[in-house]
């Protein structure tokens, strides 16, 4: 039942027993109660939702929610004696004159009242930190994780990676449970979503292909192909040329438009990320300030669930020797796990032997169909490398007694503020669904779901027998939910190697072909500076392809 209609359902008095779901809807100035093994009664008003949870030793514990309240009023309110007993409808917020400035947004509320025994209560509700204010000097700012008072000075690091001495905040940081890789209160992916396709029409189409297909003055050719939406290749063809550089759908369609390979976005509008104005900017890149306090609780949230593997193949060691000092430099352990170079005698049987690759793959008849001039894909040995790398770090992941595995690639830099910026990330804005979140997504296609994040989606203006191919680019920094990823990599692996699809061996090009049954989330390359970058360095998987031609 949605958190609306079973706010309004609810009637003063009404009493609770056993577990129940948290949840608070500003609007219709109610809420319901977190999950608690106990009993008690919930007395609403016109202003707020008061909650007395009676636990098993008959402790009295309040929960409230409110619209208007004050924060002394909200402490005065959490010293008022509660009973099983209703106490009447209006008694809550009577008297208090403070203007209805917070909570405005569904899921925001306040608690108030704190025991030993609650703990686990708390650490399971989605605080927001919209909490009414209070200039009182003697007001204290109540936090989902510790009772204790913010005093001055207050440090806080800004975008830059600079402290700043400030006053005590009017509002914590987000505090959330340190057991959460979620959040709960987020939207999941509608179980009628699919794969978006860009309307274009005919006359477009044919302008499209005649400016796209041939190139470079006739030089270069691409395979006629009835199922290809040309005017989507030139807009992705921009994005490709500027694949190290943040850059929006929008930025790239007006570069296809201006050099007259697409038609304009007012004449076919279509984006690649659905919403744009959500999460595809690069103002979006850019670190809020946190506290040195917000990052020790960050820190520890990390080290208890994440484990960071590093792929680096052992020629390329000076790769591991920058990419470890800069993990070092951010208090981040890591593993070299080495990569697979199929040059190497008898590596591709070594790779089928630790199930790496699929026992069942032909490389013969694969490189022979990336000839084709259908699909013109060219060699495929380090791509091939490439892919069996991965699912060896995928398969540490696994057997780690963590709850999370990050895979970076060797030419990965990892940003300040990484800790705190994951942590806020996954417990603010990554819905509990998630199988899959990509650090650096190049190209993303899908829909912004929220400020950072994008739910990846396979391209339907490409036709299957190229995998969907040219969005949703880049390995640099993957994490991985453990528990799931053992069905997700039987799927992934039969999509990665099959001879006939060779597209489908770049193993980014394949989650994002299969993202319809993974649920596969990216922090858009259009968000500056973001989490990771990757280094310039050149590419081990194109030197391999070089060299296996």
């Amino acid at each position: 039942m949605p958190i609306r209609a079973m706010a309004q359902s609810l009637q003063a008095p009404q009493e609770f027993h056993g577990p129940t779901a948290v949840a608070a809807d500003s609007e219709s100035r109610s809420a319901l109660l977190c999950q608690f093994d106990g009993s008690g009664t919930i007395e609403r008003s016109q202003q707020a939702t008061r909650v007395c949870c009676l636990s098993p030793a008959r402790a009295c514990l309040v929960l409230v929610a409110v619209l208007g309240c004050s924060l002394a009023a909200l402490q005065s309110l959490s010293r008022r004696p509660c009973s099983a007993q209703a106490v009447g409808a209006d008694a809550d917020c009577e008297g208090f004159q403070a203007p209805r400035a917070s909570l405005r947004q569904p899921g925001d509320f306040a608690i108030v009242g704190r025991s030993e025994e609650f703990a686990q209560v708390l650490s399971a509700i989605p605080f927001r930190s919209s909490l009414p204010t209070d200039t009182s000097p003697s007001a204290s700012v109540p936090n989902s994780n510790s009772s204790t008072t913010v005093a001055a000075p207050y440090v806080v690091v800004d975008a830059l990676g600079q402290r700043i001495v400030e006053a005590p905040p009017k509002h914590l940081p987000h505090e959330p449970g340190l057991s959460r890789i979620c959040n709960p209160s987020k939207k999941l992916t509608a179980r009628n979503w699919s794969p978006r396709r860009w309307q274009v029409p005919a006359g477009f189409r044919l302008a499209c292909e005649s400016r796209n297909r041939i190139k470079n003055d006739g030089w270069k050719v691409e395979y006629p192909s009835e199922d290809r939406n040309w005017c989507w290749i030139a807009v992705k063809d921009q994005c490709h040329k500027e694949i190290k550089t943040p850059g929006t759908w929008t930025s790239y369609r007006e570069a296809a438009f201006f050099g007259g390979f697409a038609p304009s976005a007012m004449d076919a509008p279509f984006d690649g990320l659905q919403d744009p104005e959500v999460c595809d900017k690069a103002i979006r890149g850019v670190s809020l300030p946190y506290s040195l306090e917000e990052e020790a609780l960050a820190r520890r949230w990390f080290n208890e669930h994440v484990v960071v593997y590093v792929l680096n193949l052992p020629q390329y060691w000076q790769r591991w020797a920058m990419v470890s000092s800069r993990l070092k430099e951010l208090d981040i352990n890591a593993t070299r796990v080495m990569g697979i170079d199929m040059q190497a005698r008898d590596m591709l049987a070594l790779a089928k032997q630790n199930g790496w690759v699929l026992s069942s793959y032909d490389f013969s008849k694969a490189q022979a169909r990336a000839y084709d001039p259908e699909v013109e894909k060219g060699s495929i040995l380090g791509t091939l490398g490439c892919a069996a790398a991965h699912f060896k770090a995928q398969q540490l992941v696994i057997n780690s007694n963590k709850t999370l595995g990050l895979v970076l690639e060797d030419d990965s830099y990892v940003m300040d503020g990484f800790h705190v910026r994951l942590w806020r990330l996954l417990t603010q804005e990554l819905p509990c669904d998630w199988d899959v979140l990509q650090l650096l997504g190049r190209c993303a296609y899908g829909k912004c779901v929220s400020e950072h994040l994008a739910r990846i989606q396979p391209d339907a203006n490409e036709p299957s027998w190229r995998c969907h191919s040219g969005v949703n680019w880049g390995m640099h920094g993957i994490l991985y939910r453990a528990a799931h990823l053992p069905r997700i990599q039987d799927l992934w692996k039969h999509t990665v190697f099959n001879e006939s699809t060779p597209h489908c061996l770049d193993i980014d090009v394949a989650l994002a072909s299969i993202s319809d049954k993974v649920n596969y989330y990216a922090v858009p390359n259009s968000q500056s500076p973001g989490l990771i970058k990757e280094m310039d360095m050149g590419s081990a998987r194109a030197d391999i392809n070089m060299r296996g031609r």
